[in-house]
């Protein structure tokens, strides 16, 4: 644990979800916006990698990672941390935020 109070990024626990992260978790769960950047930092690439595959666009693949984040905040209170480490739920929330962006737009399909 740092003296902050923040746990330390390498201290991973068996689902392979860091301290820092799960820190993270509990603090967008209670509304802080802030930790969406840490978030953020951790995980846009794989999820622009993720939706990069549903869409054909790279700039719209860019514009839907931005939204995943963007509803973060609200999506997390589904995040029930014993079903699945916290990057799958990730991704399949990325993905379901890209579905609903290619229904909206049929012509972004893959």
């Amino acid at each position: 644990m740092l003296a902050t109070g923040t746990p330390e990024p390498e201290a991973v626990l068996g689902d392979g979800t860091s301290r820092l992260v799960r820190h993270a978790i509990r603090h967008a769960r209670a509304g802080d916006r802030e930790v969406v950047w840490l978030l953020w930092a951790r995980y846009a690439d794989d999820v622009l990698a993720h939706v990069s595959g549903i869409v054909q666009d790279t700039e719209e693949a860019e514009t839907i990672t931005l939204q995943v984040f963007a509803r973060l905040l609200p999506g997390i209170a589904t995040y029930v941390e014993r079903d699945l480490p916290f990057a799958d739920w990730l991704l399949r929330f990325a993905r379901d935020v890209a579905l609903t962006h290619v229904r909206l737009h049929p012509s972004l399909a893959v």
